[in-house]
């Protein structure tokens, strides 16, 4: 399961609200949660299910990239996903291939 780093979700959901010139209270009213309950989603001590997620976004104006970027502490690179992609276009040969050459630079037998 992902690493998810709460604190930096309630901290940018936090800034967001603050950009709009929103009170917790203000924005707990909008999005139909108390004040306590925001507190801790901006704390990083509660993660807010999908559909509040969703609706806090709507009424903050933000998109989702803005306020997950970097919040999962994700151990591959990037980069690795652009070549899953372009491995997976390659015959099962060419595959085998590739993967021996890899198990070869490794080490791997």
């Amino acid at each position: 399961m992902a690493n998810i780093n709460l604190r930096r979700i309630g901290s940018r959901l936090k800034k967001a609200r603050v950009a709009k010139h929103l009170t917790q209270e203000q924005f707990a009213e909008l999005v139909g949660l108390s004040v306590g309950y925001i507190g801790m989603i901006e704390r990083g001590t509660r993660m807010p299910s999908f559909a509040t997620f969703l609706d806090m976004l709507s009424v903050l104006k933000v998109t989702a990239d803005s306020i997950l970027c970097d919040a999962v502490d994700y151990v591959g690179i990037p980069r690795l996903a652009e070549y899953d992609s372009d491995i997976d276009k390659l015959s099962k040969a060419e595959r085998e291939k590739l993967f021996k050459m890899l198990d070869v630079y490794f080490g791997r037998d």
